[in-house]
Order: C-alpha cells, then structure tokens, then sequence
C-alpha cells in the first residue's frame, strides 16, 4: 500500500542521478564505461556523502541537495498520512523510506568501489557513506508526518507531550536563526565584493562554462555559508584551512577559491562583536511572542543543540589540503544550545517579573449561625371533642414500645 510513497522519492532521485550523469560523462568527454562510477559517486555526494578522488578527500558537500532531497520525501510522506494512520502505517512507511535508499546506497558502493580498480576513485569512509544517507531520509519522514500524529504516537507511547511540542518549537528556532545567519551572510559578500575578483584571480582561465559551474556552486553551498555564518554570530567560529575566522579575529591564510569566502575579511572589525545582537533579538523575539514554561526552554534548548549536531555532518567536511571547512563542529550545537536556555530563561524572568501580583483573595465572611428550630409539637385532641392540647414530642411514647 506505501510501497509507490516510499519509493517514488527514490525513484525520481535516482533517475535524476542518471541522467546528470551521463550529461557530465557526454560533456566532459569520458568514455561510458565511467557511467556507474558517475553515478555511484553522485548518488552518494548528494546525500551528503564524502567522495574520494585519486587520494583527495572530499566532504564538505553541498547542503542544499540534502535539503532538497528531504523536502521531497517529507511531501510525499505528508501526502500519504494526511488521512487517519495507524501505528503500523508509520512503521511501514519508515521501514520502506530507509530500506529502499539503503539498498541503493549499498549498489551506489559497489560501483565506485568496482570502478576504483581502473579510474582514480575511491571508496569513502562506509560509516559516514551509509549513515548519511539515511539521515537524510530519515529527517525527510520525521518531517512529513504531522505534528497531530507525532503527538498520537507519543501518547500511545507514553512519552510527554511537550518533549513533542519543544521539538517542533526548536526546529523553527533553528531555522529562523539558519535564515538571519544567511542574511548576515549575503550583506558580508556584497560587501566583500572585491575580494571576489581576488579568488578569481586563482583560475588562469574561465571561460563561460567555468563561471556558470562557480555561480552554480555556490548556489549549492548557501545553506554551509549559513550556518557557517550562524556559528560566528553565535561567538564561535568558521573553521578552514587549519585556521579560523570570529567576530574577534580572523587567521590570514589563502581561502578556498570559492566566490562565498570571499564574505570572511581579511580582519576582524573592532565592531563586529555587535553583530551578536542579531541571534539576541531573533530569540527574544521569538520567546517574547509565546508562553513558555522554563520547563519547556529548558528542552526546547537541548532540542536545537541536537538539531545543529545533526547539520554539522551535512554543512561542514573536509575539502582536501584545506582540511576541515566549516563551522566549529563542537562550538555551534552547544553555543546554540547556551544562547536559547540564556534568552529563553531571560525572556521568562522578564515575563514573571513584569506580570502583576495577584491580589490575595479577601477572606469569605463566616456564615452566620441558623437559628434554632422550635421544638416540634402534636396537636392533641380531647376525647370529648373540647378544647385542645400542645404536648412536646419527647412526651409521647413510641407506639411500638
């Protein structure tokens, strides 16, 4: 019954991976006998994947194609369980969505690792080439199925329901920071506009396919520049090269010639600190615009410091004689973790602080005393039909004694 939902992403990925393939091979002129190898070392690159390439290592991969390729599953996921789902709808839908590209991934091994015998491929790391992809797929499904049915499953299970509601609330932290930390981004490259012909200058000749391929490229790594970004507005740092790059201060070494570097200066301005104001007021605002227990901070911080854990593989990796790119991969989940528990709380405080005491409840008046029935009476009647008589009750004797 899911057997079309689960597979279709993975069908129109691998079509995809086909046929950029073979334009690459028929464009580049390589013979078709490095089809598969194209395709294996596509297929697992576009996961996020490392490559190696005649001893080279590389694994800072481009973000967006993950993203992507997620976004594309979490649709067709959200399509298939709109409707009422069981436990065993989920559970056929997850096991279907990693079986299928585990299986492919595994063939995708076998052709770069049956090609590395004749061309200069190699096989990467197997924990990270399995694992990725997964990942990917995996956090396409979790996004898919709705927040109503998260929370049906973890009252079936017994999980708290908030545990379900901070990560949901965390992942649109997480996001709202990627996107101001892409903005700070795209003003430091404009700015940085010069430095762009600097990096250019490091290719003899580019002819108009190279600069489309280097526009291209850097489409494709906007998300990594983001985070990277997001990692030094945060007080961290960008890693390269051995080096690093802050708010306080940047190492001068060669960067990669990638038009996106050229958004690091050559030094730290003495008012670039400031820029930490930024993450400040996206959370402030944020936390200010919901009524959240200092319970709920509490999680909803341990929640995005696992999220950015989870895009330090995809946004950063190695990229041959440069070593590690990207952001501080230690520095970014725990910093980010720190700064929305600190905002978080602080927002609390102010919350609690500015709200006005209630006033004590007036004491309710003590109910006055009822008053004491009169004793009850029987009438009794003389005999003669005369006058009459009251006589209290405890005067008359039962009549069953």
């Amino acid at each position: 019954m899911y057997l079309p939902t689960a597979a279709a992403p993975s069908g129109f990925i691998t079509l995809t991976v086909v046929v950029l393939s073979l334009a690459v091979v028929l464009l580049s002129g390589s013979p078709l006998a490095y089809l598969p190898a194209s395709i294996g070392e596509m297929w697992l690159v576009g996961h996020g994947a490392p490559a190696r390439f005649d001893g080279v290592t590389l694994g800072l991969t481009p973000a967006l194609v993950p993203i992507a390729i997620a976004a594309l599953i979490a649709q067709r996921v959200r399509a298939a369980t709109k409707k009422r789902v069981s436990i065993l709808d989920i559970g056929a839908i997850a096991a279907l969505g990693l079986g299928i590209p585990l299986t492919l991934t595994c063939i995708a091994l076998l052709m770069v690792g049956d090609a590395s015998n004749v061309y200069p491929v190699e096989l990467p790391n197997l924990a990270a080439a399995l694992v990725l992809p997964l990942l990917v797929h995996a956090l396409g499904i979790v996004a898919g199925i709705s927040s109503v049915v998260w929370r049906a499953i973890a009252r079936r299970v017994g999980v708290p329901q908030f545990i379900v509601d901070a990560a949901i609330t965390a992942s649109t932290i997480v996001l709202r920071l990627a996107l101001a930390g892409a903005a700070v981004f795209l003003v430091l490259l404009v700015a940085g506009y010069d430095r762009i012909a600097q990096l250019l200058d490091a290719y003899p000749t580019l002819p108009g396919t190279g600069t489309a391929t280097l526009i291209l490229l850097s489409v494709l790594y906007l998300p990594n520049a983001a985070v990277a970004a997001l990692s030094a507005l945060l007080g961290g740092s960008v890693e390269y090269a051995e080096a690093s790059a802050s708010l306080f201060s940047v190492d001068p070494v060669a960067l990669p010639a990638l038009p996106l570097f050229a958004a690091i200066p050559g030094a730290a301005a003495a008012w670039a600190p400031v820029l930490m104001l930024i993450p400040a007021a996206v959370l402030a605002q944020f936390f200010a615009a919901r009524s959240l227990a200092i319970r709920d901070v509490a999680v909803v911080a341990g929640w995005v410091g696992v999220l950015l854990l989870i895009a330090i593989p995809f946004a950063g990796g190695r990229a041959g004689a440069y070593g590690y790119v990207g952001a501080h991969p230690l520095a970014l989940p725990v910093l980010g973790m720190v700064w929305v528990a600190a905002v978080g709380g602080l927002v609390w405080l102010v919350g609690r602080l500015r709200r006005p005491a209630e006033p004590a409840p007036e004491p309710e008046p003590a109910p006055e005393p009822e008053p004491e029935p009169e004793p009850a009476t029987v009438q009794e009647t003389s005999p003669r039909g005369g006058s009459t008589k009251w006589v209290p009750p405890t005067d008359i004797d039962d009549p069953e004694d």
